[in-house]
């Protein structure tokens, strides 16, 4: 990442002269929704009149969804959006099954008692909620994560993560969570909670493990049953 580009907290945050998310984040939005559909090419002038910006922006923009997977640039042709299928979503999952056990482990090892006391009031918060809304219920869940994620030396390791958390997050709002899995991320947060207070951090690593495992299952599931037949 270069030295002067904000980090990922700090580019959800910011606006535009219009008072709307960055031109990034716009373009994120209309991909996922489909107003940009799979296969699409992405010119440059067209999306710059499109979202009242310059072309600069537009460049930049396709620069990063490139990173994050949503934009194929090919250099004789040009930029085209990204098709949303299973396979993309397998390979998000899979970054973050990797991802997040290694974030963990160093969490268990060095975690205080503040944090570790946290850590349990945040998925007391997130049972009461009880996915009473899914904005809640997912920034709750972000933040039993950030949580034992936040200190981790390693930053770049944390703001893939943020990144590909943001994208699961954006690509989960059309879905409802079904009951079963509703039972096992409930289920799956206690037996993190369990493994810090031990300081067991493999114990933490194989929960987490299968915490993205599960809900990589589930929202394939999903996918499957709303793709048409």
């Amino acid at each position: 990442m270069a030295a002067n580009q904000p980090r990922e907290e700090e580019q959800e945050h910011l606006v535009d002269v219009h008072g709307a998310t960055t031109v990034h984040d716009r373009i994120r939005e209309a991909m996922i929704e489909g107003t940009l559909a799979p296969g699409s090419r992405l010119k440059i002038q067209e999306l710059a009149h499109r979202f009242d910006t310059s072309s600069n922006p537009i460049r930049e923009a396709l620069q990063r969804l490139q990173g994050e997977g949503l934009v194929q640039i090919n250099h004789n042709q040009g930029a085209f959006v990204r098709p949303i299928d299973e396979q993309f979503v397998r390979n998000v999952y899979e970054l973050l099954g990797l991802i997040e056990p290694y974030l963990v482990r160093r969490f268990v090892e060095f975690a205080l008692p503040e944090e570790v006391e946290k850590l349990a009031r945040l998925i007391d918060r997130f049972e009461e909620h009880n996915f009473g809304d899914t904005q809640t219920y997912r920034s709750l869940d972000t933040e039993i994560h950030g949580l034992t994620y936040q200190r981790h030396y390693n930053k770049q390791a944390i703001d893939l993560w943020k990144q590909k958390r943001i994208l699961v997050g954006l690509l989960g709002r059309r879905y409802a969570i079904g009951q079963v899995r509703r039972k096992a991320i409930l289920r799956e947060h206690r037996m993190l909670l369990e493994a810090v207070r031990q300081q067991d951090a493999e114990q933490a690593a194989h929960v987490v493990e299968q915490h993205v495992k599960g809900s990589a299952v589930h929202f394939i599931e999903l996918l499957r049953a709303d793709l048409p037949r």
